[in-house]
């Protein structure tokens, strides 16, 4: 008989392998999150409306792997974020995750988001390539077949945060 754990693991790699990297999934940002911030209890997820479904049951598969609490935030247009950062302000050890779509949300929201956010010390993450150049922590983007992991180093120091050595040595350091 299985134990819990890997039961949990076995549904992971049937999970894993069934998406394929056509897109970061939830799941897949929570573990790279889980690896580089381990103390972080809450994940907020910002997505453009009309990925609901998809987002929606990708964070509940999140909740069940990660065991961290997943808040998800549909966005229409980039002005209905200002109704959701007092909401993220008031999670514990939160991580912010843009999944990016180019119009409503893209590097200009994730600038807005850093600036709103660094006074309360919560990084942001992107899967828009480059977004470290828009203050993002960290940016998680699809390139050839494999996940890109970029870390923006002045963020780094600016949120006050320790990265892992062995985390730090599978990303691309940016100090834009």
């Amino acid at each position: 008989m299985l134990g819990k754990k890997n039961r949990n693991f076995i549904a992971l790699s049937f999970f894993l392998l069934g998406i394929g990297l056509s897109a970061q999934t939830v799941t897949q940002i929570g573990f790279i999150v889980n690896k580089a911030l381990p103390a972080t209890d809450s994940i907020a997820v910002f997505y453009a409306a009309g990925d609901q479904a998809r987002v929606e049951q990708e964070a509940k598969t999140a909740v069940q792997i990660l065991k961290k609490k997943v808040t998800i935030y549909a966005i229409n247009q980039r002005s209905d974020i200002s109704r959701y950062l007092s909401n993220i302000t008031n999670l514990s050890n939160a991580v912010v995750v843009v999944i990016g779509d180019n119009q409503s949300l893209d590097g200009k929201t994730t600038k807005f988001l850093t600036q709103k956010l660094l006074s309360s010390k919560t990084p942001v993450v992107s899967t828009i390539p480059d977004d470290t150049q828009n203050e993002a922590l960290l940016t998680i983007s699809k390139k050839d077949d494999a996940l890109e992991k970029h870390v923006n180093k002045k963020v780094i120091a600016a949120l006050e945060l320790t990265l892992s050595d062995s985390f730090l040595g599978e990303c691309i350091i940016d100090t834009p």
